[in-house]
């Protein structure tokens, strides 16, 4: 009796010192988060106030270009940061409901040291790894049945 008495004080104290530890990792990862949020927002704002001012009519075809090239590569690093600011907010909204660290798929927990790498993460390691071996999988099915990146590769054309 004093024994399971002991065991099941020791398993309080145990769950009250992770549950301790958990919140001041989701504290920290709150911070980050939000760090991120608004580094990536203000680029945003850089990048949109560059495009208006940018625009003149008075520019050479060749300059114009050039200028339309940078923009269009910037475009597309503002949508892939438009994409991690959505990300983000999952993340935070998650770390609100409680869910944060949990995995997606398995239900259990995520690593600090992939939260650490990746604090956008849904997945553990394992499961992302069975993912992308999925994803693997299903593009080498797809390239041996002739698919390519949405095409087909056959002589015939449409």
């Amino acid at each position: 009796m004093k024994r399971r008495l002991l065991v099941f004080i020791l398993g309080v104290l145990l769950f009250k010192r992770r549950w301790v530890m958990e919140k001041k990792s989701v504290e920290y990862f709150q911070a980050v988060l939000t760090l991120e949020l608004e580094s990536l927002l203000r680029q945003a704002n850089c990048t949109m106030s560059e495009f208006i001012s940018q625009s003149s009519p008075a520019i050479e075809y060749l300059d114009r270009a050039s200028m339309e090239m940078d923009q269009t590569f910037k475009m597309r690093i503002r949508s892939r940061e438009s994409r991690l600011i959505n990300k983000i907010h999952q993340a935070l909204g998650r770390i609100e409901d409680g869910s944060y660290g949990i995995c997606d798929s398995c239900g259990e927990d995520i690593s600090l040291k992939r939260l650490g790498a990746r604090p956008v993460t849904t997945k553990c390691i394992d499961c992302k790894e069975e993912e992308e071996t999925q994803e693997r999988l299903t593009r080498r099915t797809l390239y041996s049945q002739g698919f390519s990146r949405g095409r087909v590769q056959s002589g015939s054309r449409m």
